[in-house]
């Protein structure tokens, strides 16, 4: 049967003659007389509003096929990779082991066949072989269930499932996966985008290249060699050899070297992953065209390998590191599917070049604006058009046909496709028409197009079937649909089920209301759905209103005391180290009277209705609260008010707490140089910080100079050299001092509140920077478990914060306890500085290392790495002295083994990968400048604080410690006969602060503190129980309860207490993260009084201690700070800088040991509070404790001894004065005098390497002072030698 081609024109240029007719008369615009008025363009309503219909019933149709994608994910999921999971390391033994039965079956059935001729009996099965025992036939019984098992979980886990309508295949068919790792592709489309701009920008001047982020390079972390390389190996001889050197390639390259077949050229990376593979040339056959195909020449692969096109179409191609943008970024939406679709080129010949194949964007200038933008909008587009026509095609074939292509039917691949070298007529024109292209070119793709229209118009026959395929016209046929699934895969993946059905239901309900088309406002809210699945079980938690298991009596006594483990402990006939730190414990409490009695009311005599509030519903609790969240977000910034919920209340910003002398300074408009010398003379700056803020102070005053407006005071001009400091000092040097007091005035005069950024490790030492400050886990945007290697990290998407925004345009930065940054941490910070700001200050991020926190001008590290090291980790300036962070540490002498060896441990507790070391080599190359801080301004100038300076001196220098000095240390200890005689020393300790290395003692001094506290002040204690719940499916029984109330390591539990301690007037701090801004972990407060729940029970006034039944709404603290003095709720519920703090509920489960190896996931919910005074050693590191401190120095069994005399400097450096310290088993003498340097040797060779290059850095600090003229200031030159006023010096 002969196929008629089709008339040319028939479509579209036939006119039937009544349409003719009318089509040559004018159209007129105005109205007959005789037509009947409008009505109110009725007509035009109504097609508006079908049109709105079309188009909302248009949304339900995509959101339903969204639904079903999704919903084919989650039955692939259950049905597939979760009931048949693949069993990999067994999979090569169990084959063997099928065999190994197979034999053994065969083998009994012989042995029963023989059996059975010799006593003339019939044979027996293998399995019911009488010589066969029963435990013999249960164990055949179970290699034969394994055997089946493992060949139904194979057979079962082929069939992937959750792609069957991604793919269009039934479930049936058996699939190949693939993993095609597409990071690289991205990566080379931004990179060529990037070098294009680079090199247009260079030869005119006059342009400004738009902005577009630069992906980081996906080799980096894992090279992968894109070509081979040849090395000369000299033998001796006249000529030397040249020695090829194999290397291995990847599917990217492969696919860059595909040859010059029309197929293959017109295959996107994912269609060539999809049908290709590489096979070797000695197995594969003849590269005939059609099943075989060569690589390109100067491939390494071409002599050994070959290309394969699979016949079968069962590979799914998953692409692996593959995040769809969102449809808001046009430009990375269109670079992503260009990566996935478009037919790139193949390698010139040179692969060093080999990334410029992927270039796929369009070049437009904007000579009005001088703006260069590089697209790829355009690019999409016309492919996608192109596309799109290509499967209509293709579908109208198909069609015709009724028959599915497949890709060895396509035109370039089939044998009786005639080529150019054909005698028909129509080929003969193709001949003249090509002349002597090659077959790479890009014309023989619609070869096969041509040739038919040319036949078609001469009038004659071709040589192939109508339904006869081209290249371009199959492989857009499978991909259009590929691309389509794919996309609606993605947004499937973007939403929950709650919020789908919610949106589903909104669409499908709006096709029935004509008046509510017109109304653009959010789905009706759907009972049940406006929480995310995720979110049911928190929500869950929250409602919770008192605990499954209310102690008292004995269980309370234990949940606070844990006395019977403490007297279980010390009755131990052997002797351990928590035995004698709990002895010294014991000993302390006795003195001061004994273990309060929980069981009755702990010896207190108050007054329960002081305090007491019981006029709060929970409604108007939660409106409260929420009024205070709004307020709080509306006071940082990031909040807008709610209209309806505060119609009745006006938010008001809060007023700059400045002092009198800034608002004068600020009103005679200096500069930064003027500036910062008054603030140096008001504040008696010494030497040291003066030379600390001299040459900040002189690129400022550039950067001053060179500003965009010179309208206003921000310094945002370009400076010619960066400030990178190192301020280095033993605890109350006065660093903190001089960045509080000058730098951070100068900061906020200069730059703005958004030109620069603070941070520390802890949200205590952050508090002393400024409500501004953040801890450097959230400058890092990272958690606890949080992946910090940098995969995870670069595959972290931008999220546009209102911190990143904030990251991209600063200009100085300050980080203090630099000694408690965790490394890995600090690397995270780093990388992800200096991604934001890559795109503004077009910065190369394989350099990042080098570039500290993306280049920012200013830079001050604050540090003291005589003290406290990260938890598990090696300090920052403890880098391995190695050519590369992989290569080994030089080794140590013999008599260090013991030092190396502790150092090998402590490594291993690192998490498991480099960005440790990672953070090291940054801030090693961060070292531009040092200052080394002598001060000792927060210790008394009386005998008594110079008496600690020295000791302290002592143990930094590792010098022998003076008998007087060793004396006055010894008198220190308090004794129990002391506590018991001195009435004044016990009102002096409860004052003080308390501090311990083991949570077995802070623990329980927390709730003896305030048990004594209460006792002293004749008010009445209320404990709130934490209520407790398993996250699995079960209870926790009773005795589980009251263990989960007896865990003492608060960061166990999430910061959350057990038993909550309360009264009226206690010093308290906010012990954990809440979701309110502002009140951030380690705020002092004090509480001021309890909103009772409704349900609770009447308490008697006369009540010592009250066990509260339920939680309390809500309780009202004081803050204890005066930069948030000024907070005033706008309700009236608490007076001015009084806020309310709720019971929270922890965001992770934590385990509980159950005994053994088990735990079980627990999830809190308690009042954020813990006493402020009794602290750990971290706990205590960047706190001054004017009002003495209660040190118990008793060394855990788990502490290494380097960290031991660390955490012994931190605490001994905390007072003031000598008189003011009161110890509790002191350590011996050498403790305070070489074990530093025996245990750190590391940490003191850096620290003398710093104060080494403090020395050198100290005369180039003195050049600024005489740029800046500072020297004429009289403060200034009274603390200059004769020789450095001089200005020939620094000739």
């Amino acid at each position: 049967m002969e196929l008629q081609r089709p008339a040319l024109g028939s479509s579209s240029d036939a006119i039937s003659g009544a349409d003719a007719s009318h089509a040559e008369q004018p159209v007129s615009t105005e109205l007959d007389a005789s037509d009947p008025p409008p009505k109110k363009q009725c007509m035009g309503r109504v097609l508006d509003t079908e049109h709105k219909k079309m188009q909302t019933m248009r949304k339900a149709l995509e959101r339903i096929l969204v639904d079903l994608a999704r919903d084919m994910m989650n039955v692939g999921f259950y049905t597939g990779e979760y009931a048949a999971k693949k069993f990999e390391i067994s999979r090569s033994m169990l084959p063997e082991l099928y065999a190994g039965v197979q034999r053994l079956e065969e083998e009994e059935r012989e042995r029963a066949k023989e059996a059975a001729a010799g006593s003339e009996q019939e044979p027996l099965e293998g399995d019911r072989d009488p010589t066969m025992t029963g435990q013999q036939r249960r164990a055949l019984t179970i290699l034969r269930r394994l055997a089946f098992g493992m060949n139904r979980c194979v057979a079962k886990s082929n069939g992937e499932m959750a792609y069957q309508m991604l793919f269009e295949q039934e479930q049936l068919v058996t699939y190949r996966g693939y993993n095609m790792f597409f990071r690289y592709v991205p990566y080379a489309i931004m990179r060529c985008r990037h070098e294009d701009m680079e090199e247009v920008l260079q030869a005119r001047l006059h342009l400004n290249g738009s902005p577009l982020d630069v992906l980081p390079d996906p080799e980096g972390e894992a090279p992968v060699v894109v070509d081979e390389f040849a090395e000369v190996v000299d033998e001796g001889g006249d000529v030397p050899r040249v020695q090829q050197v194999h290397v291995n390639f990847n599917q990217k390259d492969d696919y860059l070297h595909r040859g010059s077949s029309v197929l293959l050229q017109c295959m996107s990376l994912l269609m060539y992953s999809r049908f290709v593979r590489r096979v070797s040339r000695n197995k594969a056959g003849k590269v005939d065209g059609v099943k075989f195909f060569d690589f390109d020449e100067h491939y390494a692969h071409f002599s050994s390998s070959v290309q394969e096109v699979r016949a079968a179409d069962d590979s799914v191609v998953v692409p692996s590191d593959l995040h769809l943008p969102k449809d808001a970024e046009v430009q990375k939406y269109a670079a992503h599917m260009l990566g996935l679709s478009f037919p790139f080129p193949t390698c010139s010949g040179d692969c060093s070049l080999s990334h410029r194949c992927f270039a796929c964007h369009t070049m437009e200038e904007d000579a009005k604006q001088g703006v260069l933008f590089a697209r790829f909008t355009l690019h999409w587009k016309h492919w996608k058009s192109y596309m799109s026509m290509r499967r209509c095609l293709a579908e109208e074939r198909v069609l015709a046909g009724l028959s599915a292509p497949v890709i060895r039917d396509v035109a370039s691949v089939r044998s009786y496709v005639a080529g150019i070298g054909d005698t028909s007529s129509a080929f003969r024109c193709l001949e003249k028409l090509f002349g002597g292209a090659e077959g790479a070119d890009c014309r023989y793709h619609d070869m096969l197009r041509i040739c038919e229209r040319v036949a078609w118009f001469a009038d004659l026959s071709v040589p192939f079937h109508y339904t006869q395929l081209t290249s371009q016209e199959f492989l857009a046929y499978i991909q259009t649909s590929w691309l389509e699934r794919f996309q609606q895969h993605c947004a499937a993946r973007r939403l929950s089920s709650s919020r789908r059905t919610a949106e589903r239901y909104a669409l499908m309900t709006a096709l029935d209301k004509e008046e509510d088309l017109e109304d653009d406002s959010a789905p009706p809210v759907i009972e049940g759905h406006e929480v995310e699945d995720d979110l049911l079980l928190q929500e869950e938690l929250d409602n919770l209103e008192r605990a499954q298991w209310p102690v008292d009596g004995e269980a309370l006594r234990e949940a606070m005391f844990r006395e019977e483990d403490w007297m279980k402990v010390l009755g131990n006939r052997k002797p351990s180290v928590l035995q004698d730190a709990l002895q010294r414990l014991r000993d302390f409490v006795n003195g001061l009277g004994g273990v309060p009695d929980a069981r009755i009311d702990l010896g207190i005599k108050g007054n329960a209705a002081s305090g007491l509030e019981r006029n709060w519903t929970f409604a108007e609790a939660q409106r409260s609260l929420m009024l205070q969240k709004q307020y709080l977000e509306f006071c940082v910034g990031g909040g807008e008010e709610d209209t309806e919920m505060m119609a009745d209340h006006v938010f008001r910003p809060l007023p700059e707490t400045e002092d009198a002398f800034l608002v004068e300074l600020n009103q005679r408009n200096v500069g930064p140089s003027d500036y910062a010398s008054a603030l140096l003379v008001e504040h008696s700056l010494n030497r040291q910080q003066i030379l600390a803020i001299a040459p900040i102070a002189w690129v400022m005053e550039q950067m001053w100079l060179n500003r965009s407006n010179p309208d206003n005071c921000i310094a945002d001009g370009a400076c010619n050299e960066r400030c990178n400091c190192l301020w280095l000092g033993a605890g109350g040097s006065g660093k903190t001092y001089a960045y509080s007091k000058v730098l951070r005035p100068l900061f906020r005069r200069f730059f703005g509140q958004d030109g620069y950024v603070a941070g520390a490790p802890t949200h205590a030492a952050v508090r002393l920077l400024g409500p501004e400050a953040k801890t450097l886990h959230k400058w890092a945007n990272v958690h606890k478990s949080s992946s910090l290697d940098r995969r995870s990290l670069r595959s972290a998407k931008s999220k546009g914060s209102p911190i990143e925004k904030k990251i991209e345009g600063i200009m100085a930065m300050l980080l203090d306890e630099l000694s408690m940054v965790p490394s890995d941490v600090y690397h995270a910070a780093s990388l992800r500085f200096a991604t934001v700001r890559q795109a503004r200050l077009m910065l190369d991020m394989g350099d990042y290392l080098k570039q500290w926190f993306g280049k920012v001008p200013i830079g001050v590290q604050v540090a003291d790495f005589l003290q406290l090291r990260p938890t598990a980790q090696a300090s920052l300036c403890e880098w391995v002295d190695a050519p590369r962070a992989t290569d080994p540490a030089p080794p140590q002498d013999q008599e260090d083994q013991s030092d190396a060896e502790e150092a090998v441990e402590k490594e291993a507790a690192e998490r498991t990968s480099n960005a440790s070391e990672l953070g090291r080599i940054a801030f090693k190359q961060s070292l531009q400048r040092v200052v080394h801080f002598t001060g000792s301004g927060r210790f008394s100038k009386c005998a008594s604080g110079q008496q600690l300076v020295r000791i302290l001196l002592s143990m930094r220098r590792g010098e022998h410690l003076e008998d007087a000095l060793w004396g006055a240390l010894e008198s220190r200890v308090i004794s129990r006969e002391q506590l018991f005689s001195d009435n004044s020393l016990r009102s002096r300790l409860l004052s003080a602060h308390w501090g311990g290395l083991a949570w077995e003692q802070v623990a329980r001094l927390q709730h003896l503190r305030v048990a004594w506290e209460a006792q002293q002040r004749s008010t009445t204690l209320f404990l709130v129980q934490a209520i407790d719940r398993a996250s699995g499916p079960t209870d926790l029984t009773r005795e589980q309860s009251l263990k989960a109330l007896q865990v003492v390591n608060m960061t166990r539990t999430q910061y959350l207490m057990g038993i909550c301690p309360l009264y009226e007037g206690m010093a308290a701090r906010v012990s954990c993260i809440l979701d309110m801004p502002m009140l951030s972990r380690e705020l002092p407060v004090i509480v001021r009084s309890i909103k009772l729940h409704p349900k609770e029970p009447v308490i008697s006034n006369s009540s010592g201690r009250v066990v509260l039944q339920y939680q309390p709404l809500a309780v009202l603290v004081e803050i204890d700070d005066p930069e948030y003095r000024a907070i005033e709720l706008p309700d009236g519920s608490a007076p001015k800088g009084h806020v309310w703090l709720r019971p929270v509920t922890c965001d992770q489960a934590w385990d509980l040991p159950l005994g053994g190896n088990q735990f079980m996931q627990v999830h809190r919910k308690q009042l954020p509070l813990a006493p402020r005074h009794v602290l750990t050693h971290y706990g205590l590191q960047g706190i001054t404790a004017r009002q003495g401190l209660l040190a118990f120095m008793s060394k855990p069994s788990w502490m290494s001894q380097a960290d031991y005399g660390l955490a012994m400097y931190v605490m001994l450096s905390r007072p003031t004065k000598l008189e003011d310290l009161w110890i509790v088993d002191l350590p011996p003498r050498n403790v305070f005098e070489k074990f530093l340097h025996e245990h750190n040797p590391l940490l003191v060779q850096r620290m003398r390497e710093f104060e080494g290059q403090a020395c050198v850095d100290e005369r180039k600090a003195l050049k600024y002072v005489h740029r800046l003229s500072w020297q004429c200031i009289p403060w200034v030159s009274q603390h200059l030698s004769a020789d450095e006023m001089s200005a020939d010096l620094f000739a």
